[in-house]
């Protein structure tokens, strides 16, 4: 958990000052995309587990 937590953070930080630099729209864009990375990350880690809890 901790090794993922810590390959969001500059990924975030890389969107945000890529925006910075150009348009508001990218920023939208970018945050989105984190927003919905990290979501799907944490779903993926209760499936897993769920999956690891079925087995024991």
């Amino acid at each position: 958990m901790k090794k993922e937590r810590n390959m969001q953070i500059p990924c975030i930080s890389i969107c945000l000052a890529s925006a910075y630099d150009r348009h508001t729209h990218i920023s939208h864009i970018c945050i989105f995309i984190t927003y919905t990375y990290v979501s799907h990350l944490h779903i993926l880690n209760i499936y897993k587990s769920r999956l690891a809890r079925r087995k024991t």
